[in-house]
């Protein structure tokens, strides 16, 4: 009879988000039979959009749950939650922004819109450290689709750098992350935690998942490709493979998985997190993290092992034990100090500790020779603060009682050596405890000199860019008016061939011969016109001559009207585009359904000459206020690629769709055709400037109008199923004044 089996213990662990690679090492430990080693059944829950799945901990529907550096702020709100360890050792959080010139800067995200969550603490944080206040740019919610920023509905787009940006490399559009660690603002990404019920209560088993699940980590990393595998055959299928492995290739530089052991947390890197949350207001100062970090291994109290041993041992014996077990720990410490001894001795960067009073208690000799000197006496002997440069003392020594106040950082400033050489450094410093000296400044440093002489040198490239930028925005400028005013002329000079045909084939050529024969016959006008066959026919033949060149006349005068509305636009377009450059911005409140007309009737002859017929579906939306001859200028664009699109499709039943509908803060004018399509490929391209399908395009108009629609609060959006496009131009339906909650309106300029 074999042994009984033990039932397993059934627990849940809550995701924060929808199944990804993400959470791989839970799916592992649950695959390779961790988690049933240790007695655990295991169950995972992923999130549900709009819920919040730490509540499921907080219930007890879960038991465990994977979040991230906001539960500090949880914890400070009184919710009992515990961190069992830590899974990303660096956030994934990047401010995501479209690549549009060599040298710009996350400064540039002035007054522009950015998508950013309620929680993206370390953002805000990063925007504020660099001098961009919350009123200095405009916050939308973030949508979580990627498409928002391609289509310029937003200017920077908080993102996961491990999967979020994947559509962005596929497509090879180009782009900035902006990462909160290159000002030192570095949080802990993904962790696990529990609560403080469950680890009273459960000790083991909280103990027991912990280890299960970073075990499956471990395998998770080392065995990449068979762990996506398993996400698709058993969890989701929502991204692809080559998704799934790129987000998993993404993470090492975020785990760390062969440097740091799976789990580990820092202390000082949590109270350095709550000091950054605390500077931006969400936490009280010094909030203490120490009671929400669970330790695997806790100090146990021997005191009852001692007394055992007193009470039952020779004191010889406890002395002879107690002599050798500090010999061997004097041993492996011993080991241990020359192993780090040589670490530091080799390190190629300055490393060096200081006292909380600046003395320099140790230094490597990548230091010694960064300050041009041969021992530490020589650095005591005139004191630390004399080899700073007098300019940077002062925030030298304020950055160094940060560091011995807990708080690790990040700072650059200049040395002068011994001999007088001055150098540019960048130190990263930590807090260490010791018990005789309290908080020391442990810190690396490495010389940037090289680096300081390139950024000068890049100062001086970035200002002939700027100057050669500013020569090809007057020129894009150029391109954009040329493209604008040439789809005006084509039809201008359709009125202008149809005027000349009109005067060259005119009946009023009949006149002359009138006036030949009366002067023929000028001796004897009254009989010719009275008698004569041929004169009697006079009156009738000038009769019927005035009514054909009047019905001329008419046609003319239409054509010339025609002309003439063409030609204002095209002195439009030119004021237009001088307003834009000035920054000036003209709202009109007009009927969509004429100004739809009048884009129509502007390309009418290409419609009608090529058979194509246009359908309208209007709802009745009302006035709205629009800069009015942008929005013509974006129609005659839609409706002129539409009429190309259907020439180029050979079909027949040609047809253009002009569709208008209203919702409860915006209005929608499509334009839809039956003609070629849009390749599934060239759809997050459609708007960059210079391209084009099109054997003689040039890539201005669609650009033109996005800029167009995005200048006026809206959007201009395009979809393709393969046949027939479909591209939608969302306008406010009033435009956002200076209170709204957005900020600055659309049709403001934004101040400094």
């Amino acid at each position: 009879m074999g042994a009984p089996v033990l039932a397993l213990d059934s627990v849940t662990l809550q995701l924060k988000w929808l199944h990804a690679f993400q959470f791989a090492g839970y799916y592992t430990a649950i695959a390779q039979g961790y988690y049933r080693d240790a007695g655990l059944e295991v169950r995972i829950r992923e999130a549900v959009p709009g819920e919040d799945p730490m509540q499921h901990v907080l219930d007890g529907t879960a038991e465990f749950g994977v979040g991230d550096s906001g539960i500090l702020l949880r914890r400070y709100k009184g919710d009992p939650f515990v961190v069992l360890g830590v899974v990303f050792q660096h956030s994934a959080l990047a401010l995501v922004v479209l690549k549009e010139a060599p040298t710009q800067t996350i400064h540039n995200l002035a007054g522009k819109t950015l998508m950013l969550m309620q929680n993206d603490a370390e953002l805000y944080a990063y925007l504020g450290k660099v001098g961009l206040s919350p009123d200095k740019y405009r916050v939308a919610p973030n949508s979580f689709d990627i498409n928002d920023l391609i289509s310029g509905k937003t200017d920077a787009f908080s993102a996961y750098v491990t999967d979020q940006i994947y559509a962005l490399d596929t497509a090879r559009i180009p782009y900035v992350a902006y990462s909160p660690r290159s000002e030192g603002i570095d949080f802990y990404g993904d962790n696990l935690y529990t609560t403080e019920r469950q680890l009273k209560d459960h000790p083991e088993r909280v103990k027991a998942f912990r280890e299960a699940s970073f075990r499956g980590w471990k395998y998770a990393m080392d065995h990449k490709e068979e762990t996506v595998s398993l996400i698709l055959d058993n969890y989701s299928t929502r991204h692809d493979r080559n998704a799934l492995i790129y987000e998993a290739d993404r993470m090492d530089p975020l785990i760390q998985p062969v440097l740091v052991e799976m789990g580990y947390m820092n202390p000082g890197r949590w109270r350095h997190i709550a000091e950054t949350y605390a500077d931006i207001g969400m936490l009280p100062h010094g909030f203490p993290v120490t009671e929400m970090l669970y330790d695997p291994n806790p100090v146990r109290d021997l005191t009852w092992l001692y007394r055992g041993l007193a009470a039952t041992l020779a004191a010889i014996a406890v002395f002879g034990f107690i002599a050798l077990k500090f010999f061997r720990l004097s041993q492996a410490r011993l080991r241990e100090k020359k192993f780090l001894d040589a670490i530091v001795a080799n390190e190629p960067e300055c490393v060096k500790l200081l006292t909380k009073d600046c003395e320099l208690l140790q230094m490597n000799h990548a230091g010694l020779r960064m300050l041009e000197v041969d021992s530490l006496k020589e650095i005591h002997e005139v004191g630390v603060m004399n080899f700073i440069h007098p300019d940077h003392r002062g925030k030298f020594k304020s950055f160094h009682d940060s560091v011995c106040a807990g708080s690790p950082g990040r700072l650059i400033f200049r040395v002068l050596g011994r001999k007088g050489t001055p150098r540019w450094v960048e130190t990263h410093a930590t807090p260490l405890i010791d018990r005789q000296y309290g908080t020391l400044h442990l810190a690396v440093t490495r010389d940037i000199t090289e680096q300081k002489k390139s950024e000068v040198e890049l100062a001086r490239v970035n200002s002939e860019l700027i100057e050669i930028s500013r020569r090809a925005g007057m020129s894009e400028i150029a391109t954009e008016v040329l493209h604008n005013v040439g789809n005006v002329l084509n039809g201008l000079n359709v009125s202008a061939s149809i005027i000349a045909d009109k005067i060259s084939e005119s009946k009023s050529r009949g006149l002359s011969l009138v006036v030949d024969l009366l002067a023929e016959h000028e001796g004897d006008l009254e009989r010719f016109l009275t008698s004569d066959p041929k004169g009697r026919r006079v009156p009738a033949f000038l009769a019927a001559l005035n009514a054909d060149v009047s019905a001329e006349r008419q046609e003319i005068q239409v054509e010339l009207n025609a002309l003439q509305n063409r030609i204002d636009h095209i002195k439009e377009v030119v004021a237009m585009q001088q307003d834009h450059a000035k920054g000036a911005r003209v709202l009109e409140e007009v009927n969509l359904n004429h100004l739809i007309e009048e884009s129509l009737a502007l390309l009418q002859q290409q419609l009608e000459a090529h058979g194509i017929q246009v359908a309208r579906a209007f709802s009745d939306v009302g006035p709205v206020s629009v800069e009015k001859h942008k929005v013509i200028q974006i129609l005659v664009n839609l409706i002129k690629n539409a009429v190309q699109a259907c020439i180029q499709s050979n079909r027949a039943g040609k047809q253009v769709v002009v569709g208008l509908e209203t919702g409860d803060a915006t209005v929608t004018i499509t334009v839809s055709d039956n003609g070629v399509g849009i390749p599934e490929e060239n759809l997050l391209r459609i708007f960059n400037f210079g391209f084009s399908t099109k054997r003689d395009g040039h890539g201005f108009g669609l650009h033109s109008s996005a800029n167009f629609a995005k200048e006026m609060g809206g959007r201009l959006i395009a979809h393709s199923s393969g046949q027939g496009a479909r591209f939608s131009l969302e306008l406010p339906r009033r435009p956002l004044g200076k209170d709204s909650a957005h900020g600055h309106g659309p049709f403001e300029q934004p101040s400094e």
